[in-house]
C-alpha cells in the first residue's frame, strides 16, 4: 500500500461497523475517494471531528485494494456553523450529494471543489443575502463544469424572446409557451428570473456576496435545475427532498 496526500472535503460519512466510519472526500489531489477511518465513532478517536460531513482537511491515507484507510487528518475548516441551522445544512448535504453523484472515484474537478467550498463558506458566514442564491449558483454553475450549461438566452426551438419561458432539462434550457406544449417535462419561469439566473451563471462566485436585489419565487429554478442535474447524472437526489420539505 502506498502513502497519499491530498487537501478533501468530507461530502459523506456513514457509520461502518462497531467503530469505523467509511468517508468519501472530494480532493484537489486525486478526485474523489472513498476511504475507510478506523475507530472514528470512537468519542475520543483523533478522527471524530475531520470525519464529519463538511469537513475539510489535509488527509494522510493509504490505498488499498477497494478502500483507502485514514492515517492522519490536520482540519483546515469545519464550517461547523451549518450544523446548527437546519435550513443551511439541508442545502450544504444537498450540494455536498449532488457532488458525489456528478463525479466518479478518482475524478476530479478542482473548479468544482472551488465552487463548493467557496459556497459553504458563504453560507458558514452569512455573506450572501439570501442561501437560496448559493444554491443556484451552486447549480447553475456546477452544470456547466459538467459540460451540460443550460442555455438561458431565447428559446431552444425557435429562437424566439418572451415574457414567461417554461425551463426544459430534457431540452438543456428555455422554451416559449407555444413550443413547450411540445414537452410536458418543463417547469414555468419569468423572464426577470430568467435573466437573474443567466447573470449568476456568467459572474465570478465572489459577485455573488453584492447581489442584494433578486426576483421573487427562486423556488421553481431550484427545482428545474435540480431536475436537470438528476438527468444528466441519471441518480434521484434525496437530499433535495429533504430541502423542498424545510423551505
Amino acid at each position: 500500500m502506498s502513502m497519499e496526500k491530498a487537501a478533501g472535503l468530507v461530502i459523506k460519512s456513514i457509520n461502518y461497523g462497531e467503530n469505523d466510519k467509511i468517508i468519501t472526500l472530494f480532493t484537489k489531489e486525486s478526485g474523489k475517494i472513498t476511504a475507510i477511518a478506523k475507530g472514528a465513532r470512537n468519542t475520543k478517536s483523533i478522527y471524530v471531528g475531520v470525519t464529519q460531513l463538511f469537513s475539510y482537511c489535509n488527509f494522510v491515507y493509504y490505498t488499498g485494494r477497494s478502500f483507502a484507510y485514514l492515517n492522519q487528518a490536520e482540519m483546515i475548516e469545519s464550517f461547523h456553523k451549518l450544523r446548527n441551522d437546519l435550513d443551511k445544512l439541508s442545502k450544504a448535504a444537498y450540494m455536498a450529494e449532488v457532488i458525489n453523484q456528478a463525479y466518479e472515484e478518482y475524478e476530479s474537478d478542482e473548479s468544482a471543489l472551488r465552487l463548493i467550498l467557496n459556497l459553504l463558506y458563504f453560507m458558514n458566514e452569512g455573506l450572501v443575502a439570501k442561501d437560496e442564491i448559493i444554491l443556484l449558483t451552486f447549480q447553475v454553475k456546477l452544470l456547466g463544469y459538467l459540460g451540460f450549461a443550460p442555455d438561458l438566452r431565447c428559446c431552444q426551438k425557435c429562437s424566439k424572446e418572451a415574457e414567461y419561458f417554461w425551463f426544459s432539462w430534457e431540452l438543456g434550457g428555455l422554451t416559449c409557451d407555444e413550443c413547450a406544449k411540445e414537452n410536458k417535462n418543463a417547469i414555468k419561469c419569468s423572464k426577470e428570473q430568467v435573466e437573474f439566473l443567466l447573470k449568476l451563471q456568467n459572474m465570478p462566485i465572489s459577485k455573488i456576496k453584492n447581489k442584494s436585489k433578486y426576483p421573487d419565487g427562486l423556488l421553481p429554478l431550484t427545482v428545474a435545475l435540480n431536475k436537470m442535474l438528476e438527468y444528466h447524472t441519471g441518480k434521484r437526489n434525496r437530499s433535495f427532498d429533504f430541502l423542498l420539505n424545510n423551505n
